[in-house]
C-alpha cells in the first residue's frame, strides 16, 4: 500500500469526521470506513476498501503526524476531532489542496470546468531548506529584494519560526548584527545559503507568537492594541463574517441596513490598507484617530484623482 494512499485515506477520515462533528454527528467505526471506502472508489484509487486494522493505524499516524486529537466518544458511539488550534490552519491548507488535487482526472489534468486562480510562487519551495536550518540552529543568509527601496540586500540571520499571513509565508529570524526579530517574505527570498556556522535560540515560539499576536499581518511596531469598532452594508458584513480579517474580530450587534465588528489589534498600515478595500460601505465608529487618518487618506486619493 503506498504512502501516497495513506495520506489520501487519513485526509479523507478527518475531513469526514470534521463534516459530521460539525453537525453535532459522532461518526461511527463503520460510518467512516464506508465513506473512506466510497471514496477512494471514486477517486479511482487502487483500494478495495479499510479494514478495522488499517482505521487504528490511520488513527493513530493522524494523531502522530497531524497532531490531530481524534477520540471515540463512548457515550455517542462516534469518533470527534478536540480542539486543535495550534494546527488549524496548516490542516485546513492541506486538506484543501487534496480536495483540488483529488479533482484531477485519470490523465493527471485538471478537467477545463476548473479554473484556478493564476497566482505566483509564494516562495514554499525554500520550505524544507528553512526547516532544515531552523531545526538544526544553522545560521542563513540570502538574497532578499524589498519592495520600498526596490533595492536586494543579503543578511544573515539566526532563523527562528516560519509564519504564515494573508497568504503569504515569512520566516522570522535575528539579524546577526542587531539581534532584532523580523520578517522575510519568503516570495522575496532567493539565493538561499547556509554558512556553516550555528546558533543558540534565544527568543521562544511562544514570544513571537505573542509579538504578532496583536497585529493584523506582519507589520509590528512598538503602538500599543486598540480597541476598534466599524461597520459595514450588510453585502460587505457579510462577506467579513464569512470570512474573519483577524482572530479578535467580534460581531457587535446587526441592525437591518449594517453590521458592527470590533477588533482588538495595533493599528498600523497593512490593517488601514484592508479597511480600504471596502471602503464604499465602510464606517469608524471608534477610534476617533483612525476615522481621522482614513479621513485623510480618502480625501488624498480624491485630490490625486480629481
Amino acid at each position: 500500500m503506498s504512502r501516497a494512499s495513506s495520506f489520501t485515506r487519513q485526509l479523507l477520515l478527518i475531513r469526514k469526521i470534521q463534516q459530521e462533528n460539525a453537525k453535532g454527528v459522532f461518526p461511527t467505526l463503520e460510518a467512516l470506513m464506508n465513506d473512506v471506502t466510497k471514496n477512494l472508489f471514486n477517486r479511482n484509487l487502487d483500494e478495495v476498501g479499510i479494514s478495522e486494522i488499517t482505521f487504528k493505524r490511520d488513527l493513530q499516524q493522524i494523531r502522530k503526524f497531524f497532531s490531530i486529537p481524534i477520540f471515540y466518544d463512548k457515550k455517542e458511539k462516534g469518533y470527534y476531532i478536540e480542539d486543535y488550534s495550534q494546527n488549524e490552519s496548516i490542516i485546513e491548507t492541506a486538506l484543501e489542496s487534496f480536495e483540488i488535487l483529488s479533482s484531477l482526472n485519470n490523465d493527471g489534468v485538471m478537467p477545463d470546468f476548473i479554473i484556478p486562480e493564476k497566482r505566483k510562487s509564494t516562495g514554499t519551495q525554500y520550505f524544507s531548506n528553512l526547516m532544515a536550518c531552523i531545526k538544526n540552529e544553522d545560521i542563513v543568509s540570502f538574497a532578499y529584494f524589498k519592495y520600498d527601496t526596490e533595492i536586494t540586500t543579503h543578511p544573515v540571520i539566526y532563523p527562528y519560526a516560519l509564519k504564515e499571513s494573508q497568504r503569504r509565508w515569512y520566516l522570522i529570524g535575528k539579524t546577526t548584527c542587531t539581534n532584532e526579530i523580523r520578517a522575510y517574505g519568503l516570495d522575496r527570498i532567493s539565493n538561499i545559503n547556509r554558512t556553516g556556522l550555528k546558533f543558540k535560540k534565544t527568543t521562544t515560539i511562544t514570544e513571537i507568537i505573542k509579538k504578532y499576536e496583536d497585529c493584523f499581518a506582519m507589520f509590528s511596531s512598538d503602538a500599543n492594541p486598540e480597541k476598534i469598532i466599524i461597520s459595514y452594508d450588510k453585502r460587505d458584513g457579510n462577506y467579513i463574517k464569512s470570512f474573519p480579517v483577524h482572530h479578535s474580530q467580534r460581531i457587535e450587534k446587526e441592525e437591518e441596513n449594517r453590521i458592527f465588528f470590533s477588533f482588538y489589534l495595533k493599528i498600523e498600515p497593512d490593517f488601514m490598507m484592508e479597511l480600504l478595500s471596502r471602503a464604499w460601505s465602510l464606517e469608524i465608529i471608534e477610534p476617533l484617530s483612525l476615522r481621522t487618518e482614513l479621513h485623510k487618506i480618502l480625501m488624498d486619493a480624491k485630490f490625486r484623482n480629481s
